[in-house]
């Protein structure tokens, strides 16, 4: 009596406490199996190895088969968990994973493809219908970093592009010529219209691309494939002979004189059509090069003429008046 009359002055004037909740219990639990694991890690594994050399392996892989289906939700749950608190390991493990094994990830990726193509071209325009809203806000909220990533990845991996073009192309040469050939009139002359009003829009950057890059790549690529065969087509098809006479003829039909500003540039587009028609010939080894020479020497001089005329449409747009000293029509001050 004596004793518990004194456990009760101990605890007089404060509640008992509170036994503990089953989700404090559950974590008392773990936090001493994760502290025993550390403490026996190397044992516990040794253990776990040697047991899972004797057991069966197609029974155990069965038994965990079993429990993944009888309890999906449960694991799934666990790891989108488990990958959410290490997302960054996860990745890291992934980018070095496709960077050692990439044509093994390509093959995969092919062959998983074309045996569910239909399924993911359903899903790929049932997502695409659903959040076009989303992507166009975002593309134009990010237009120009876009357009410079993609810039500079087509930079990069040209070379592999190019090839994958012309295997796609060869491959599928036939089906492509028929849709073309099958396609309805109305649809042709939608796909001209907006072909149309896509140039009309850009036709100043696709002139100067077409003089600044495109030409002088393709006649880098082209010499470094075949030099024999190219010199061989520049002394059978002189400048001299084959387009200096049509430069100057095609010039002087379109009234530019070698007073005007543009001459030279509109000559320096003839000479660049030269040899990147003599290099495209060369190339596919075919027998119309003087005919293609006059092609692109009036398709380049159109290109400089648009590129030299980029003033006047600015002054255009913004309802300016453009004035210029070169002018025939105007005396020139001496």
């Amino acid at each position: 009596m004596e004793k518990s009359a004194k456990i009760l002055e101990l605890h007089a004037g404060t509640a008992p406490p509170a036994p503990p909740s089953p989700d404090d219990r559950l974590e008392a639990r773990r936090r001493r199996g994760r502290e025993y694991y550390r403490k026996n890690r190397d044992r516990i594994c040794t253990q776990q190895r040697e047991r899972y050399r004797q057991m069966d392996k197609a029974a155990h892989a069965a038994r965990i088969r079993e429990y993944r289906r009888r309890n999906h939700e449960k694991v799934c749950a666990q790891r989108r968990e488990y990958r959410a608190r290490n997302r960054e390991a996860f990745l890291e493990r992934d980018r070095r994973y496709r960077a050692a094994n990439r044509e093994k990830v390509l093959a995969c990726a092919r062959q998983y493809w074309w045996a569910n193509r239909d399924r993911l071209t359903a899903l790929k325009r049932t997502y695409n219908a659903e959040h076009r809203e989303q992507r166009l806000a975002y593309y134009a909220a990010n237009r120009d970093r876009i357009r410079e990533q993609q810039r500079l990845y087509r930079e990069k991996n040209r070379a592999e592009i190019l090839q994958k073009k012309r295997a796609y192309y060869l491959k599928n040469r036939e089906s492509l010529l028929r849709k073309r050939r099958e396609m309805p009139p109305e649809a042709r002359e939608a796909a001209r219209e907006r072909w149309r009003r896509y140039y009309e829009k850009n036709r100043y950057t696709l002139c100067r691309k077409k003089l600044d890059e495109q030409c002088y790549r393709s006649i880098q690529d082209i010499r470094a494939r075949c030099p024999e065969r190219v010199q061989e087509y520049l002394s059978r098809y002189p400048f001299e002979q084959y387009a200096r006479r049509q430069i100057e003829r095609e010039l002087a039909w379109r009234g530019i004189s070698p007073a005007r500003e543009v001459y030279m540039e509109c000559y320096d587009a003839g000479m660049l059509a030269y040899l990147y028609s003599i290099h495209r010939c060369a190339l596919m080894a075919c027998g119309y090069t003087e005919y293609y020479i006059r092609k692109m020497i009036r398709i380049l001089i159109l290109c400089a003429l648009v590129v030299s005329a980029e003033v006047g449409n600015l002054c255009r747009q913004n309802n300016l008046t453009e004035w210029r000293l070169d002018r025939e029509d105007v005396p020139q001050i001496c």
